[in-house]
């Protein structure tokens, strides 16, 4: 009988070791691919994550989509700009006075050629949150801008008080929830909307533009009857964003502060199918078509249907879906209806049994992120 050598004890030792180490990495996976997914996301909202945004930004070759120009009103108008694999930003324009204001505009190139195309003097910037598809173009508009307009004027960049100071999100002016504050003749609500991320704002634009000093911005607000809500990453149409930094009852709380906003934000004297009608949704990225094929899904209504089927076309011509409306959502969204019975049925009812309804609500809105998140349609 032949004896084992030195060499192969080693390499049997070696081979039981590796074995060992890949059965562990197997069973770890999923902690493995979390952490990895942290440590990414750490170094992507930091100042590395800037300049790796930049590069995207140059490599960009061809729009997602068609500009949008939507007249709201004989004032104002409201241009959806396609920029990165499928951002929007928006620029609010008072076509009377060519006043005009940016929402995430990620892309500082694309912005400046429509800035240039509509000649309008831009007079501040809104932040819905820190990531740089949202904010990473900041910076180099406000040197651009202020450059050509003349530094003695600064215009300010509008975002979340949770944005750290100093951050290349370039945010110069902090708002707190439910602020009222006007830019020019622009009058804007905040509404901090934390899920997303914790610096996540929705900003509320009222349609009826304020050319005289108002005592109160609150009340001037009171008197519009139409409103658009810039949602950034938190609601999309048929969708909402990822829970990066929030949990399930976080997104819950949020997505109920849009859905009920005539409460505590509209005039008394209309109706909540007004209100919903009236309330335009500008969400920050072109996920309408994805996001209702998921509805459709779990869910094959009449509503999400023919939702699914006007998306398809509209982006067939790469024509934009936005802006949907708050009503429009309420019967397409999942994610503003979890506690709908199409959605809470998914949750097995030996663990309903001992939920409140609002308990049922959440646990069901975070069913739905999981879904969407293995979703492969």
């Amino acid at each position: 009988k032949e004896s084992i050598s030195i060499a192969q004890l080693f390499f049997m030792w070696w081979s039981l070791v590796a074995g060992v180490l890949l059965l562990v990495l197997f069973m770890l996976r999923k902690q493995l691919k979390h952490h990895g997914f942290t440590l990414a996301y750490n170094v992507y909202i930091r100042k590395p994550g800037y300049y790796i945004h930049q590069k995207m930004v140059k490599q960009e070759r061809m729009a997602h989509s068609q500009r949008l120009e939507k007249k709201i009103n004989e004032r104002l108008t409201i241009v959806a700009i396609p920029m990165l694999a499928d951002n929007y930003s928006y620029m609010i324009v008072d076509t009377q006075k060519k006043n005009a204001v940016l929402v995430d505009p990620s892309h500082a190139e694309a912005v400046l050629d429509v800035i240039e195309y509509l000649g309008v003097h831009i007079v501040g910037i809104l932040t819905t949150h820190y990531h740089w598809d949202h904010a990473g173009g900041n910076k180099i508009l406000l040197e651009t801008l202020e450059a050509r307009q003349g530094r003695n004027r600064r215009i300010p960049c509008v975002g979340s008080e949770k944005i750290p100071t100093g951050s290349l999100a370039c945010v110069s002016q902090a708002v707190v929830d439910q602020e009222f504050f006007k830019l020019e003749n622009f009058v804007f609500q905040a509404l901090y909307t934390p899920g997303h991320t914790h610096t996540d704002i929705v900003f509320v634009l009222y349609h009826n533009l304020l050319d005289t000093e108002a005592e109160s911005l609150a009340n001037f607000a009171a008197g519009s009857e139409s409103w658009s809500f810039f949602t950034g990453d938190v609601l999309f149409s048929a969708g909402c964003g990822k829970f990066f930094e929030g949990s399930p009852e976080t997104m819950y709380r949020s997505l109920r502060r849009i859905r009920d906003f005539h409460i505590h934000g509209a005039s008394a004297d209309l109706t909540k199918p007004i209100c919903d009608e009236n309330s335009l949704i500008w969400p920050g990225h072109e996920y309408t078509l994805t996001n209702l094929r998921f509805a459709y899904s779990i869910n094959e209504k009449d509503a999400i249907t023919s939702a699914l089927e006007w998306a398809q076309t509209q982006r067939s011509g790469l024509h934009a879906t936005v802006p949907s409306t708050l009503a429009r959502e309420i019967q397409i969204n999942p994610f503003l209806c979890p506690e709908d019975g199409s959605y809470t049925s998914l949750i097995p009812m030996e663990e309903q049994e001992s939920m409140t309804q609002e308990e049922l609500a959440i646990a069901s809105l975070g069913n739905l992120r999981k879904l969407k998140d293995d979703f492969q349609g």
